[in-house]
C-alpha cells in the first residue's frame, strides 16, 4: 500500500479485478468497496473494503476475512486464524546481495487472540459506519462502476448483512 497520497493508485479507476465497485467519502476518508466477481443471485462475491489506504479488509465469497492491512501491518488468514506477514531478509551469507525475490519474502507469525479481537473490532466499526451511511436519509454520494448506484448500494447492504460478528477468519488468503 502506498504511504503517501500522491503515490497511491486510484482504486476506483484502476480496480479492474473488482468489476463491480463503488467509492464514497465517509467523514474525511475515501471509502472504496469492490466485488471481485459477478456470481449467482443471492450471493455478493469476494469483496474488498478500502478505507483510504489503511485499513484494507479483503473477504472470500463466503464473507470470511482472508487478508488485512491495518496500521501498516499485513495479515493473512491461515487455517482460520490471522497471521502477521513480516518481511524478512533472505541472505544466506553476509556478503551476498539482496535479490528482489528475497526482499519480498514474507514470514507468517501467529497473531495473539487479543490482537485478532482488536482487528475484528476495528472491522466491525468500519462496517457499522458504512452500513449507517447507507441507511441515512441523505446517504453519501456513491460513484459506481459495473452497476448503477441503487443496485450497488443494495448489493453492499446485502453483503454487510452476511458478515458475522465477530467475522469468521478464512482457512486461507486465497480468493474463493
Amino acid at each position: 500500500m502506498a504511504r503517501q497520497i500522491h503515490d497511491r493508485e486510484d482504486l476506483f479507476r484502476d480496480g479492474t479485478q473488482m468489476p463491480i465497485r463503488g467509492r464514497t467519502q465517509i467523514d474525511q476518508a475515501e471509502v472504496v468497496v469492490g466485488f471481485r466477481q459477478t456470481i449467482p443471485e443471492g450471493l455478493c462475491g469476494s469483496a474488498s473494503l478500502y478505507w483510504d489506504q489503511d485499513p484494507v479488509y479483503q473477504f472470500n465469497s463466503s464473507g470470511e476475512l482472508r487478508r488485512v492491512f491495518l496500521n501498516g501491518q499485513r495479515y493473512a488468514a491461515e487455517n482460520g486464524v490471522l497471521m502477521r506477514l513480516n518481511q524478512s531478509r533472505n541472505r544466506s551469507s553476509p556478503d551476498q546481495t539482496e535479490t528482489p525475490a528475497g526482499r519480498l519474502k514474507l514470514n507468517p507469525i501467529a497473531v495473539a487472540d487479543n490482537e485478532t479481537s482488536e482487528i475484528l473490532a476495528h472491522l466491525h466499526r468500519c462496517l457499522s459506519q458504512l452500513h449507517a451511511s447507507l441507511r441515512q436519509s441523505d446517504p453519501p454520494r456513491w460513484q459506481t462502476h459495473g452497476e448503477n448506484t441503487e443496485a450497488f448500494c443494495e448489493r453492499l447492504a446485502d453483503w454487510i448483512g452476511t458478515i458475522e460478528v465477530p467475522c469468521k477468519i478464512a482457512s486461507s488468503p486465497a480468493v474463493t
